[in-house]
């Protein structure tokens, strides 16, 4: 009422109010109200045309709208990772406290700032900043969802890797629009990745300096065979590994015998051989003479799936052995078929031969 005497008494141009009524049927109704007040030639008001509209389906929208935002902001917020909005002049237009944080800004008005802006703010971050300016620049001429890592420095002296996923959008004129930046702190599973390949490397270290290994799986190919394996058998590891192991690396006497019972084995119809001696048949045609030592590698289910064989090349020591063996019976017949007297005397004088 008061509003609508000070548009009678021309302190105001217009009557135009938001105020709410009473349904008759209990509920309340936003209604908005406008009027204008027609004046006589004495400046004296005569009438008030007006009229009252209900609004409470856009009042309500505008409810539903800021609840909306106000969910995603807390949303946005409690998430533990980088989340802001840019324009498309690079300037902040929504950042969450995990960045706000993170560049420690809490004390800056950065909203409408610039990378280049918040660097002349902390020398501590201006490096990071920098490069975040060029990925932005990288992501809108790719013209779709960027993605790389980022190194950001913490004030302990420490390092953190971020996962860094950049989405520009941009207007039905093609025009830059939106810039969207992601980014998830990977610091512990890039160390996880680091000590991970670090055993690997280790591993193969250990794996190269020991004796033949070779892991076979329940159809018999090679899954893995270390460089011992590569320099005995003639083969790089590429024409080892993916080959079935009976068919091609065996004599050809031995391969249905030795793959019956290599099946058995995985089928858990026999028992494994912890310790056995073979040949093998090498890429020259030469036979090498290996001894085994296996151990089975089982699923959680008790069955068999790959054999772990950790073998010896014997062949020169057999040879040797061998050779030895013919020697002393050579020696032996040439003695005991000698008339004159034969002796064997050590450095002590004591006889450790006479023959007959």
């Amino acid at each position: 009422w008061t509003l609508l005497q000070d548009v009678i008494n021309g302190k105001k141009e217009r009557f135009e109010i938001d105020f709410k009524m009473k349904h008759k049927l209990g509920h309340w109704v936003h209604i908005h109200s406008r009027a204008d007040v027609y004046f006589n030639k004495e400046g004296k008001a005569v009438r008030v045309v007006g009229t009252h509209a209900d609004i409470s389906p856009r009042i309500e929208a505008e409810r539903l709208l800021r609840d909306q935002k106000q969910i995603l902001s807390t949303l946005i917020d409690s998430m533990p990772d980088i989340v802001c909005l840019k324009d498309a002049d690079g300037k902040y237009r929504i950042a969450n406290k995990f960045f706000v944080q993170l560049f420690q800004l809490q004390n800056n008005n950065f909203i409408g700032l610039k990378n280049s802006d918040l660097a002349k703010l902390s020398n501590f971050f201006k490096e990071p900043l920098k490069t975040c300016q060029l990925t932005d620049e990288l992501a809108w001429k790719q013209g779709s969802l960027y993605r790389g890592e980022e190194i950001i420095p913490r004030p302990d002296g420490s390092e953190s890797v971020f996962d860094i996923i950049k989405v520009p959008s941009f207007d039905d004129l093609g025009k830059r629009k939106d810039l969207l930046v992601i980014g998830r702190d990977i610091t512990v599973r890039k160390q996880a990745e680091m000590a991970l390949a670090q055993e690997r490397n280790r591993a193969n270290q250990y794996l190269d300096i020991a004796g033949i290994i070779l892991v076979i799986n329940r159809e018999g190919i090679v899954t893995l065979a270390n460089k011992r394996a590569c320099e005995v058998l003639g083969y790089p590891e590429e024409d080892i590994v993916g080959k079935n192991w009976f068919d091609n690396f065996l004599p050809d006497r031995l391969k249905t015998k030795v793959k019956t019972v290599a099946l058995e084995i995985f089928s858990g119809k026999a028992a494994p051989f912890e310790y056995f001696e073979n040949p093998v048949v090498t890429k020259n045609g030469e036979e090498r003479l290996i001894y085994w030592h296996n151990s089975m590698i089982r699923d959680e289910h008790g069955q068999v799936q790959y054999a772990l064989s950790s073998g010896e090349d014997i062949t020169d020591r057999v040879n040797m052995e061998k050779a030895l063996k013919a020697s002393e019976e050579q020696y032996r017949l040439i003695v005991e078929n000698q008339k004159d007297l034969v002796v064997k005397v050590n450095t002590e004088g004591q006889f450790l031969f006479i023959s007959p």
